[in-house]
């Protein structure tokens, strides 16, 4: 915007305008804010992604179907064709069931289908043969894994890494409506300072227009009028700086809520009762507050990653099995009757070692996971140490806000008796324009100094959301 216009907008605000905007609530704003402010939105997705990133834990142990279609044709030069044919021709299916369990065992059972034709294997009286088969297999872990150990890490890790990000998500969404909070009720001061400011400058015009008369009549002398009228103008003056915060105050306001920051604003609902204020936390609350709880998880994220890398520097040993129902044709058809008949079952068990060989690739990744998780611990203490002295520090000027309330509350009731009397003697002649002037000013200072300690006192208020574990999902 041109510096032209802003400077007209600052000289027009006032509220004392031909339009009435409607007022706005603390919670209609906050609504506002929520349903319109980016980050808001960003921290709404983010904690239902990280929400849904829970089923990664099932996955791990979800049953899959699986599925295996294969030709092959072999045409290379046999060395005994009578027995091996010219060329031979290939046919694999299989389609079947597995998974791998909590408990690390994993299990595979599914139908097969093979197929192969030797042509012109003279030697051979059967050169096309079709065998059918109903497959069961597993293999289970009798060292790395065992019991399922690092499939059971996994699903925790999974399961750690997603509340800390909710948890962090939770946090960032504080922090967003604890700055709303704190441009309302900033606004609302600036919007009482204007109109305490403006009110003075009426009472300025008034006085000056009544001082005028007593110079015309000779009842006041010339140095009166110069006085009311130099008071006037450092009103106005001080009216100007106050107006400017109240742009920039409507600006912070509008920027939360994400319109344009030249929108105007209504009236805002006055300060509430001081006995509304939001009680402050205690330490123990304030140690379960969500960012703390996320570096928690993130924690046991973290610890948990560390005993899952020693589970895979293990060597492996595993013990493999196989059972299987087997039926024969001659042609190209499954032979599915002879396979459920359960006369030509075949069985296999074994054994499969595995060890890694590259020790030292293998202890470098545990001691990075061992270094991620102090540096983790050591955040978590700093944190800890950091809310408890953010907490010490609001509960000391929240209790200095609130005396300072009771004191200035007092001294608005002195300044305002103070006032009446003068401008009573004055009426008779019996005090000085200047005296009148001077109390008029260190009254309506007393009014302000009342109306920015309200607004400090609720802009604060909004920080104790922060220190607190309410809400928690």
């Amino acid at each position: 915007m041109k510096r032209k216009s802003i400077k007209a907008l600052v000289l027009g605000l006032t509220f004392t305008s031909g339009h009435v905007l409607s007022s706005v609530s603390l919670d209609t704003y906050l609504q506002e804010v929520t349903g319109q402010n980016s980050r808001i939105t960003a921290t709404q997705n983010n904690m239902a992604s990280a929400e849904l990133q829970r089923s990664q834990a099932k996955i791990l142990t979800s049953i899959n179907a699986f599925s295996l279609v294969q030709l092959e044709s072999d045409r290379k030069q046999p060395q005994f064709a009578d027995f091996e044919g010219i060329s031979r021709e290939r046919r694999t299916f299989q389609l079947g069931l597995e998974q791998n369990s909590s408990y690390g065992m994993t299990h595979r059972l599914f139908s097969n289908y093979s197929y192969i034709n030797q042509k012109e294997a003279t030697f051979i009286p059967n050169p096309r043969v079709a065998n059918s088969a109903l497959v069961y297999e597993f293999t289970f872990p009798l060292m790395r894994n065992f019991l399922g150990t690092n499939t059971q890490y996994q699903q925790e890790i999974i399961s750690k890494r997603s509340t800390a990000e909710m948890y962090r998500e939770s946090f960032d969404q504080r922090r967003v409506i604890n700055e709303a909070q704190a441009a309302y009720w900033r606004l609302k001061t600036a919007q009482e300072i204007v109109r305490s400011q403006e009110e003075i400058i009426e009472q300025g015009i008034k006085f000056l227009k009544w001082t005028q008369g007593r110079v015309r009549d000779r009842l006041s002398e010339e140095s009166d009028l110069r006085q009311a009228q130099a008071i006037l103008d450092l009103r106005r003056f001080d009216l100007q700086k106050e107006k400017m915060e109240l742009l920039k105050a409507q600006q912070a306001f509008n920027s939360i809520r994400e319109l344009d920051l030249y929108t105007e604003v209504g009236e805002l609902q006055d300060f509430p009762s001081n006995d509304l204020l939001p009680k402050l936390p205690s330490e123990e609350e304030a140690l379960k507050r969500p960012d703390l709880l996320g570096l928690e998880a993130q924690l046991r994220a973290e610890a948990l990653e560390s005993q899952r890398v020693a589970e895979l520097s293990k060597m492996e040993l595993n013990l493999m099995g196989s059972a299987a129902t087997n039926g024969l044709s001659y042609n190209a058809e499954p032979a599915y009757t002879k396979t459920f008949s359960g006369k030509y079952p075949t069985y296999m068990i074994g054994m499969r070692l595995n060890v890694p060989l590259d020790r030292q690739s293998v202890d470098d990744v545990q001691r990075a996971a061992k270094l991620k998780e102090r540096g983790l611990k050591s955040s978590l203490l700093r944190n800890r140490y950091e809310t408890l002295a953010g907490l010490s520090q609001l509960r000391l000027e929240y209790e200095q806000l609130t005396q300072q309330l009771k004191v200035v509350s007092n001294l608005v009731d002195a300044q305002e008796i103070k006032l009446k009397t003068e401008r009573e003697r004055h009426r008779y002649g019996r005090s000085s324009t200047f005296q009148l002037l001077t109390f008029e000013q260190d009254y309506q200072q007393a009014r302000q100094d009342l109306i920015r300690t309200k607004g400090q006192l609720w802009q604060l208020s909004g920080q104790t959301a922060l220190y607190s574990s309410q809400g928690n999902f």
